[in-house]
């Protein structure tokens, strides 16, 4: 059914509130800010507008997942996408669509920006959101509350018309960070609280965490990530924070009236503007003081840097290390540090008391097995409390996607499915390249290193 018949037949005079149920799919419990933020901001521009949740998980067959739909009765289905999600996201769509092909689907995040022409190919889904989702969201609920004309052309919405034809628009982005665009943790709450959805990093699983957002976007190019193409989408445009005072009220609000022990800051790059987080952390200090962790970037961890936020009640740092070759990074990722710079920024934090998270991907395009060696290496003498090791995956839309579908190192999605499972290779192998046998030995000994080295609880309060 195209969005045009649907807004015919589904909303037109309709009455009464305006029922938005969000998704995503996700292995484990975790919390969606992207999720959390459209609701916030649908409730400050929909008046009666009622959002609900619903995660999506392995355990939740396609046919519960429409159960599941069904019975909330929404007026509109929202859901975000990657890559990684998106093939258990489309069979349950299928069959949802299948059932109910009256509950019109918006699907929007990575994959739909990435590769939109797919995301709206793909016959369940009637509008697909193209860039950030608040404007884009709140327009198109407004509009067919109103049973609106279908050639409103709002940026970031995407549209099936009257005959098959794809209604094609630009990419849409949030300009100002403001309150309204800070995540509604009340959406997690139909399902076990809070403490239910937060996983465990290296902090006890015992203490009731929450992830925040200081600000949206990353600067940085690496070849493995969808933030260079975003950045090229945007031009440049990206990089947004929040207002410090106002991001120290809510935080503390949230310690307060939910009792948070621990604030996870999620933002991709949170050490970016060094003016910036030296003000926010010296605000923290006073007014928040509960304890937090970090995605951090080795060229910005100098010692002061570490012994400031330490101050402020930084607890753990986490950051990426990709590959231990310097030479591999260079070439494929797009990583210019160097190892003494990482091993020299591990020092500082660990100078101050404060833990490491660090993260490193294997089976990459051309990888050698001596790189998967001095990843290993590079890893024990930063001797980092967790270490986490995943499978690259390439993700549509990179540089280093590209470079891999050029030299033909590409599965087809039939051929074992491209998924996160570690020591599986993702890629085809290629002359001189790591092998899958040179794959599944380096995972026996990062199993062996896991099962010595992560230490978990190690907090000091």
């Amino acid at each position: 059914m195209s969005a045009t018949n649907w807004v015919r037949r589904r909303l037109s005079g309709r009455p009464g509130s305006f029922h938005l149920v969000l998704s995503f799919f996700s292995w484990t419990p975790n919390f969606s800010l992207g999720l959390a933020c459209l609701a916030a901001f649908a409730k400050t521009r929909i008046p009666g507008i009622r959002v609900t949740l619903l995660a999506a998980t392995p355990s939740m067959s396609p046919d519960q997942f429409t159960d599941s739909v069904v019975g909330l009765k929404p007026d509109l289905l929202g859901v975000s996408a990657m890559t990684p999600t998106w093939a258990p996201l489309a069979e349950r769509l299928t069959r949802l669509r299948q059932a109910a092909p009256e509950i019109p689907v918006v699907v929007g995040g990575y994959r739909a920006t990435l590769v939109p022409e797919e995301t709206i190919a793909h016959p369940a889904v009637d509008f697909a959101c193209v860039g950030e989702g608040e404007i884009p969201l709140a327009r198109l609920i407004a509009r067919l509350q109103a049973a609106g004309p279908e050639d409103q052309r709002t940026p970031g919405l995407w549209g099936k018309l009257e005959g098959g034809q794809i209604r094609r628009t630009g990419i849409a982005l949030t300009p100002d960070l403001s309150r309204d665009t800070l995540p509604d943790y009340s959406i997690f709450e139909r399902t076990g609280g809070l403490r239910a959805w937060g996983q465990q990093a290296v902090e006890p699983s015992a203490l009731l965490k929450l992830p925040v957002l200081t600000g949206r976007g990353c600067p940085h190019r690496c070849s493995y990530c969808n933030n260079t193409t975003l950045l090229d989408m945007y031009k440049g445009r990206l990089l947004r924070k929040y207002d410090p005072e106002l991001l120290i009220d809510e935080l503390a609000r949230l310690r307060d009236c939910c009792g948070v022990e621990f604030f996870q800051f999620w933002d991709e790059m949170f050490l970016y503007d060094l003016r910036y987080t030296r003000r926010f952390l010296a605000q923290y200090e006073r007014r928040v003081r509960t304890p937090f962790s970090i995605f951090a970037h080795v060229e910005k961890m100098d010692a002061s840097l570490c012994e400031l936020a330490a101050r402020a009640g930084c607890h753990s740092m986490w950051f990426g290390v990709e590959s231990g070759s310097k030479e591999y990074r260079r070439r494929y990722l797009n990583r210019h540090m160097t190892n003494h710079q990482i091993l020299t920024a591990s020092d500082n934090a660990h100078s101050a008391g404060i833990k490491l998270m660090t993260f490193a991907m294997v089976g990459m395009p051309f990888e050698t097995r001596a790189d998967l060696l001095a990843t290993l290496e590079l890893t024990k003498q930063i001797n980092p409390e967790r270490a986490v090791f995943i499978q690259y995956l390439p993700l549509p839309g990179t540089p280093l996607h590209r470079l891999a579908a050029r030299a033909g190192l590409l599965l087809k999605e039939e051929d074992e499915g491209q998924m996160w499972e570690l020591g599986r290779l993702n890629i085809r192998e290629s002359a001189g390249a790591a092998t899958r046998e040179d794959l599944r030995e380096i995972v026996t000994m990062v199993a062996d290193y896991h099962a010595k080295n992560n230490r978990f609880g190690a907090y000091q309060g």
